[in-house]
This record gives C-alpha cells, structure tokens and sequence, in this order.
C-alpha cells in the first residue's frame, strides 16, 4: 500500500497529511501539524524549517512519495485561449505570449502549463511562472532535511484536486436582497467558489463544471485579523493572537447584546467582526471582479483554511455576501476522514489538497515547477539491483569462458598481429608517418597493443591542438578578415533563435551582407540588435523583412561595414 505525503508550508504552521489508496477510496491514515513561532530577531525562513525538521523528527514521518506547492503570493498564473494550436506546440505559444508581459525574465524563471480545455478549435491554457531562485532556494532547504518532493506544485491550484471528492452541492438560495446581489443574468449552476482563508492571505479559486476558471490572492486573513484585534484594543500583537484563540468567535450583528459576566469576550468578538468586515469587501470586489471577466457567478461558496475555523464566520459571511456558503466537506465513501481529523477539515484541507496531487483524476493540477535542472532524478534503486544481480550471473559467464578465452587467443593469434598492423597503418595515414615514438614501441617482441595506442592518441590529440593553434592564427590574418567575421556573426546570434543563413558575402571593399530566413517578424528584430553588437561591423542596417510567399517563415537582409581591416 503506497503512502503518500502532502507537504503544506503555511505562514501559521506546518501541515504533513499522510493518504493510503483502499480498496475503493482514500483514507486520510495521519494529520501532523506544528506552528511556525513568530520570534524576533530571527529569520522567519530558519524558523520555519526548523519547525518542519521538528515535525518528521517527533513523528518519525516515512513515506513513499512526497508532494508539496510553493505559496501562490511567489507564483504568476495566467489564462490563455489560442485558436488551432497543436497540444505540442502550447509551451512555445505560451513562452511567447509571457515574453512580453511576464513580471520577470524567462531566463530566471521555471515555466510549466496546463490545458484547461480544448474545443471547437479553441485551447484554454493555464500558465504558472516562478522565479528559478526561489524554487532552488525552496529545494535546497527540502533537501538539507533529507525531503525529496516529486512535485513542486502552486498552493492554490491544488484545490483542483479534490473537486471530485467534494460532499453533494447546497441548493442555490431563492431570495436575495438587490444590495448585495451580484448583477449577472444567471448563476453558474455548476460553478464553484473555494474560499481558503488563512494565516497571512485568503486564496480565491473560481472552478466551473470542475474545471479552473480563475483565482486570486487577497494579502488578508487570520494575521489581519490579530492585527486589527491589538488596534482596535491597545494591546500586543501576542496578546491579541491569545485572546482571538480564547474567543474564536466573531461577532457581527448591530443588536447583538453581551451575555453577564462576559463582556470582555463580547467586545474581542466585535472586533473581530470588524476587522473581517475589511476581508468581505475584498471578497465580494473579487467576486465582481469574476463576473466582468469570465461572466460568472459560484452557485456555492466552500469556505476552508484555518481562520474559517473562527466560530460564526460562516452565517457571517452568509449574511454579507448572500450566496450560499458552507464549510468545504467531502464525499465520506470516497474520502475517509476520521472523527478526529474530520472537525480539524478547514486546517488539513490544504495538506489534503496537496496529497491528492499523486491520486489519478482527470481535473487535478499538473502543473509542476520543480523541472528542467531542478527536475527530480527518479530513484532507480530497483534498477541497480537487478543491475547487481545481472552482474553476479555475468561474472559467473566470464569465469566460465575464461579458459575457452586463452585457447582463443592462442587460435588468433595471427589475426591480432594482423589487427596491430593494421592499426600501424591508420596511424601513418593520419598522421603522414609512424613517429619515432610509436616506432620505439612497434619494434619490440610482442608490444603491446595498448600502449601503442595510448600513445598514438596522445600524439593525435598534440597534433590536432597544433592544427588549432594555426587555424587561430590564420583566422588573425588579413586574407581571413571574412571567415573572422563569419566567426563573429555566428557567436554574437543567441543559439536558442532559429536562423536559415542562405547568404553571407563579403566585398573587398569591407561590405558585408548577410541574408537569412526566419520564423517570424519579432525574431527577424531580434537578430537585427544582436547583430548591432558585434563589435567588427558597423553602419548595420536590416532591410525591411518580409514573409516568403507560400511560407510562415520570414526572408531578411543586413548589410554592413567590417570596421578596419589589418
């Protein structure tokens, strides 16, 4: 039975939930969770893996895979919609569309993609962009905890993954009063809207007939809460965040009155129902925000995240918003929770999330930033002992055939001495004649075979450094102005850009033209300024590029000046 680990790094605590496959559904096996202490003076990054060092140590946590997601406030996600695109050709399409409008250099960057959906010609694409130093940086620290993720995956992407596992839908409420009633035509019967509000940013993701429509981060959650708390009280941020666990209640009706006694609960209430007041106008402009953008509106809305498990948010959030809320729950025979971890759904949902990136469905995330160099090297431990045993039976063979090996070298020893010369041969053929040094060796009784070869590549590999050095040097020559030129041209264009030289001509009077083909416009552009860079050729000019009829390549001509010719 595989075990399965989804790593969750909030900003309020470490999340690990171990699932195992039963027989006909998931079963959450183990929830750990340890908080990440604010501790002045130190830095937040080193508390934090320590926490999680101290998480695997007091459970002593061993698995079989490993998934986890960078926080989605280091991630840049898009959409996109391409008309008549290959499945082959999105990751070109969508570096392209980036290049222009990403937030940094692709260069730094890991890229991956996702299709959302293809039909009538028409591909949705999700993208997601992260800083290469950030996800090496993220590694670095996993590994010097001995954790190897398979997957690097975005926080908030991961909640596609349990869509299917969600429990049935609410009924859509009837009666909405016009003030706070989203101004569309219809409700999305089949859209959803997961709200997972947490420690330090409350994550909004729009699913339409399970599929991702949409998402974004609002920098408000549980920390804003405690903040406005100490405000709104005069007291210390710690104070604060002990009194809001105390209560973990909020209040937010005008007329609500405070039982005897208990006054100093009611006023905390109140300004927590305040400072949440601040979070719903940041909801409800991003539910507006959707319906201008993709013409929806969630039929529901799944609350989850460990603030959600503030007492009264809910009918809070019901009586402000006026869509349907509930508490994000699952479907109990496909997703087995036990009583224990049940009542804790809105802290392990993320971790659960996570975790269930390695179940098979069909609208789970794929996206995953760990790739290219930073690509997890697979373990072939299984491999290497099958290796192990295909070598012990092979030794075996060699011992067997090595006494048949001595008659046989005995039996050819004729064609050896024919190998060896002709191996002379093809020495004296490259390199003009047998040098001395080779003929010292080829004239003793029995040489080896070996050393003469060792030697005759090393005198093969002098020779061919000499042939450098000459070429070098006449490439440094006036009659060779052109071929320096040509060297030039070819190590001033980046190698990554696709490029047909079908003309290159240099005139006595020091004109150069180059002429060449294409992809497309921009490239063409591209060429033109890195051309403009090479230092032996000024008075550089493109003429206007052009597209080869019948073709979607693009035809271009730049003609230069060599700038002195010694």
């Amino acid at each position: 039975m595989q075990k399965i680990l989804g790593l969750d790094f909030g900003s309020y605590s470490i999340k690990a939930l171990e699932i195992t496959h039963t027989f006909n559904a998931y079963k959450v096996e183990r929830f750990y969770e340890v908080a990440v202490p604010e501790i002045e003076g130190l830095d937040p990054e080193l508390v934090e893996y320590t926490a999680i060092r101290q998480l695997f140590n007091e459970n002593s946590i061993e698995v079989d895979r490993i998934f986890t997601a960078m926080n989605g406030l280091m991630v840049s996600t898009r959409t996109f919609s391409f008309q008549n695109v290959k499945k082959r050709d999105v990751p070109l399409v969508v570096e392209n569309e980036l290049e222009a409008s990403a937030p940094f250099s692709l260069e730094e960057s890991i890229i991956d993609q996702q299709v959302l959906e293809s039909v009538n010609g028409t591909t949705s694409v999700l993208s997601a962009m992260c800083r290469k130093e950030n996800i090496e940086a993220f590694l670095n620290a996993l590994k010097e905890l001995e954790l190897e993720p398979k997957v690097i995956d975005v926080d908030y992407l991961t909640f596609m993954n349990i869509m299917p596992f969600v429990e049935s839908e609410i009924p859509l409420q009837t009666e909405v009063s016009e003030e706070n009633r989203l101004p569309i035509h219809d409700y999305g019967e089949d859209c959803k809207l997961i709200l997972d509000i947490g420690h330090m940013k409350t994550a909004m993701i729009l699913v339409n007939n399970n599929r991702f429509v949409s998402a974004r981060t609002i920098r408000m959650g549980g920390r804003y809460i405690t903040e406005m708390l100490a405000k709104g009280l005069d007291v210390t941020y710690g104070e604060a965040q002990r009194l809001k666990h105390t209560v973990s209640y909020l209040e937010y009706k005008p007329d609500a009155k405070p039982m005897p006694g208990r006054e100093q609960e009611f006023l905390v209430a109140q300004q927590m129902g305040l400072a949440a007041t601040d979070l719903v106008k940041e909801i409800i402009r991003t539910l507006h925000s959707f319906k201008a953008q993709e013409r929806l509106v969630p039929s529901q809305i799944l609350v989850t995240g460990g603030t959600a498990c503030i007492r009264n948010i809910v009918p809070f959030l019901n009586d402000s918003i006026e869509l349907p809320i509930k508490l994000l729950s699952f479907d109990a025979e496909r997703l087995m929770i036990d009583d224990g971890d049940a009542e804790r759904t809105p802290i392990l949902s993320q971790a659960l999330a996570i975790a269930l990136r390695g179940v098979p469905n069909k609208t789970q995330s794929q996206i995953n930033l760990r790739k290219g160099e930073l690509a997890l090297v697979g373990s072939y431990d299984a491999v290497f002992k099958q290796i192990s045993n295909i070598t012990l039976l092979t030794v075996g063979l060699v011992l067997c055939l090595a006494g048949s090996y001595g008659l046989r070298w005995w039996l050819y020893t004729d064609q050896i001495e024919a190998l060896k010369k002709q191996f002379q041969k093809e020495i004296r053929t490259t390199l003009g004649d047998e040098p001395a040094a080779l003929k010292n060796i080829s004239a003793e009784r029995n040489w080896s075979l070996k050393r003469y070869s060792d030697k005759a590549f090393q005198l093969m590999d002098e020779d061919s450094k000499q042939k450098k050095i000459a070429i070098d040097s006449f490439i440094g020559m006036k009659s060779a102005v052109p071929l320096k030129v040509l060297k030039d041209v070819s190590e001033g264009i980046d190698k990554t850009i696709t490029l047909d030289l079908t003309n290159f001509h240099v005139r006595s009077t020091g004109a150069v033209t180059i002429e060449g083909e294409t992809v497309d416009l921009a490239t063409a552009d591209k060429i033109e300024s890195l051309v403009k860079n090479i230092q032996s050729l000024q008075g550089i000019k493109m003429n206007d590029p052009e597209r080869i009829p019948g073709s979607d390549k693009v035809k271009f001509s730049i003609s230069a000046n060599i700038k002195e010719v010694n």
